[in-house]
């Protein structure tokens, strides 16, 4: 007889852990030039196909529902530009 897979833990979502991961309320934001994989890191993504990645992947690219958050996100991206 098969033993049925472990349930999934609802608190650790898939890629949690992942390098570049941010919590924000109840989103998870991946900023790719935080990434470990260096080929992500440095990619420069164009709108069209940066969507693509993220949908290939069940994520949106952005998505951004108050103003606080909006400030939040802010602050990563004005890190990002400095940064370049």
């Amino acid at each position: 007889m098969v033993s049925p897979p472990p349930p999934l833990s609802l608190s650790a979502p898939a890629g949690v852990g992942r390098q570049g991961n941010h919590r924000y309320g109840n989103h998870l934001y991946w900023m790719s030039w935080e990434s470990d994989d260096q080929r992500l890191r440095n990619e420069k993504w164009d709108w069209f196909n940066a969507r693509n990645y993220c949908r290939k992947r069940c994520m949106d690219l952005v998505s951004i529902e108050t103003p606080d958050e909006y400030q939040w996100l802010k602050g990563f991206v004005g890190a990002s530009e400095k940064r370049t």
